[in-house]
């Protein structure tokens, strides 16, 4: 993925403020919003996975400019165990979030979990952690730029692609790269509907997709 900028520790700032701006109309945000300080615990969520990816796997712009950031991990290592937490420093962010909307949002990032490791369950592949634009550059490309560079990558390596999105609008664009849906599954305790994705490599033509 030569093409894209890979993010160094000083751009997570940046990055958290754009993932931010970038997923402000999403559902997930219900989890956050009306508490005390909600913009910066929804800051600090986006934090965690940059901050475990920059340990465990990489995360992308596409270009210094940070029009948009994409976290990308191996699938053997998305598994975020607190020992990973503790060694990549994602637990800090984490424990930004504070007790009550930690609490809050364990049960949508536990049913993450034990979905991708029901349908994945040993074998290798790209989990997408995270994927957004700054809603000042989007309708550009720039998300396109960065989901169609992992997928060329994914098709160079034979492996999957692996993803969670909380709309239907999403999970009807993933479809159009070649995406295929695995499971609608609404979180228990929450308002929240996750549908969890697959590309599996076309070993052939699939440009057409891109």
């Amino acid at each position: 993925m030569q093409t894209l900028y890979q993010l160094k520790k000083r751009d997570l700032s940046l990055a958290a403020d754009i993932l931010l701006q970038a997923f402000m109309n999403d559902p997930l945000k219900q989890v956050f919003a009306g508490g005390a300080n909600y913009e910066q615990k929804y800051r600090a969520f986006f934090t965690v996975p940059m901050t475990f990816a920059l340990k465990y796997g990489k995360v992308y712009a596409p270009s210094e400019n940070l029009q948009g950031i994409m976290a990308v991990i191996p699938g053997k290592l998305a598994d975020m165990s607190f020992g990973r937490m503790l060694r990549s420093g994602a637990i800090r962010p984490a424990l930004k979030m504070g007790a009550d909307t930690y609490k809050k949002i364990m049960p949508f990032v536990n049913h993450l979990s034990q979905e991708r490791k029901q349908i994945m369950g040993q074998q290798d592949f790209y989990y997408l952690a995270v994927i957004g634009v700054d809603p000042q550059f989007q309708e550009r490309g720039h998300g396109k730029k960065l989901l169609t560079t992992l997928i060329e990558q994914s098709e160079q390596e034979n492996l999957p692609v692996y993803l969670e999105t909380e709309t239907e609008n999403n999970a009807a664009m993933y479809q159009h790269f070649g995406f295929k849906i695995m499971s609608k599954k609404m979180v228990e305790g929450t308002d929240l509907t996750i549908w969890t994705m697959l590309r599996e490599p076309y070993k052939n033509d699939y440009h057409h997709l891109l």
